[in-house]
């Protein structure tokens, strides 16, 4: 039996094809750890990677990270099953559907350990993959000039060293779409007015900072940390996402064309839980896991239209009063979703356990704290009470605000009052 194993290259799923072969008598039962291991073999990686790189099971429908355990052609021949129960996709969409084996970052290899990589076969890896998401979206870069640091890193790996006789702005912006997304070089309204075109002032800020970093002359793992670095800080990094949508209450739906529902994609990591507009491409709220509580809820019946939800309760204010926030998210993978943030909660709570342990053993008592990775995600979530408010108002998070709920308030009461049926609380408080 013969496996096809898709490897991220220049930013692309699939630019570089692994075939893995296996006895005829033992195919069906291969397990993931295999793969890896003669997939390993083929990317020069040492066995010991499987902490850094997973296999996942990814079509345009849904994305799966298997585990080490698992069988590979069970999951694979199920594919039209997992479809079923957690897309919304016809069944003519489904049966085209074709599942992909994918060599992808482990999304629970904690952002610290991967600081200190410094192996560059694995760096390389991860950095084609972050290119993927750069492009499609899933890692936005909060600051501009993010976007011009990971441009100049990225044509000095592809293109080698500045060099003023070929690297001109008439030629380069040709080329610059290669280099940052559609939207980062789409025409301004002022760009429009004097028919000007957007590529040249972009190429020429990009070709500085290009020069810039060439004059530095860094080794290749370096050039692929410094594009990781800007990756690193971006609050969705190595996220698993997920589909799902928002509700509009109805008291806004005039102002908001009469759309009745909000498509998000649902990001979480062990950092924590953001909500992403799905066309819009923005980050609508952000919350460390210890910021949120959060339930799961199996659709009430079976149906086309009856979806599974997962409740995000969190501490905001609104117009001055400082309340709950209570955010439903419809989707056929909440309880994927679910399945997750208590993964991610889970081991964070080892985590804490395993420094509280070392500081006893040291002889430091007390309650050791959870570090946050960098400042800028503490930034990040610290801005929660203005993203809740931007949220409520903005983007229809169901119109539920709770005035006056006491902070120990549990979210099946709070769901109560806003006349929805949520069974049971969880807290993400570690």
């Amino acid at each position: 039996m013969q496996l096809t194993i898709h490897v991220f290259d220049n930013g692309r799923l699939g630019g570089r094809v692994i075939p893995v072969s296996f006895a005829r008598k033992v195919g069906s039962g291969v397990k993931v750890v295999d793969v890896l291991r003669e997939v390993f073999v083929h990317v020069d990686l040492p066995v010991d990677a499987a902490a850094i790189f997973s296999l996942w099971c990814t079509s345009p429908l849904l994305e799966l990270q298997l585990k080490p355990n698992q069988k590979v052609q069970s999951v694979v021949s199920q594919w039209q099953a997992l479809l079923a129960k957690y897309t919304t996709a016809t069944v003519e969409k489904a049966e085209d559907d074709i599942p992909l084996l994918t060599l992808r970052r482990n999304c629970f290899y904690p952002r610290t350990m991967e600081r200190k990589l410094l192996m560059e076969q694995s760096l390389r890896l991860l950095y084609h993959e972050a290119q993927f998401n750069i492009t499609t979206y899933r890692y936005v870069p909060e600051r501009i000039q993010d976007y011009y640091d990971l441009a100049a890193a990225k044509a000095c790996i592809d293109l080698g060293l500045f060099d003023p006789q070929r690297h001109t702005v008439a030629r380069m912006k040709e080329v610059v779409v290669q280099y940052f997304t559609p939207q980062f070089i789409r025409p301004r309204l002022a760009d429009s007015l004097v028919a000007r075109d957007p590529r040249v002032e972009v190429t020429k800020q990009w070709l500085r900072e290009y020069q810039r970093v060439s004059a530095m002359t860094l080794p290749m793992v370096q050039l692929y940390r410094r594009y990781l670095q800007v990756c690193w800080n971006v609050p969705t990094y190595s996220a698993v996402f997920f589909k799902g949508e928002i509700a509009c209450p109805r008291r806004l739906r005039r102002t908001l064309l009469d759309q009745t529902d909000v498509g998000v994609r649902v990001a979480i990591n062990q950092d924590g839980i953001h909500l992403v507009h799905e066309e819009k491409n923005e980050t609508l709220i952000s919350f460390a896991l210890d910021q949120v509580s959060w339930d799961y809820a199996p659709a009430q019946r079976e149906g086309e239209n009856e979806f599974a939800s997962l409740y995000l309760e969190f501490d905001g204010e609104f117009n001055g009063t400082k309340c709950k926030f209570l955010v439903e998210v419809f989707s056929r993978q909440a309880q994927l979703m679910d399945a997750m943030i208590s993964q991610c909660v889970e081991m964070a709570e080892e985590e804490e356990q395993r420094i509280a342990q070392i500081r006893r053993n040291q002889g430091t008592e007390g309650f050791v704290e959870r570090q946050v990775i960098h400042t800028d995600l503490k930034r990040h979530f610290g801005e929660v009470q203005q993203l809740a408010k931007y949220v409520a108002v903005q983007t229809c998070v169901a119109g539920r605000c709770y005035p006056g709920l006491p902070k120990a308030a549990d979210l099946a009461g709070a769901a109560t009052q806003a006349g929805e049926a949520v069974s049971g609380h969880r807290s993400t408080h570690v």
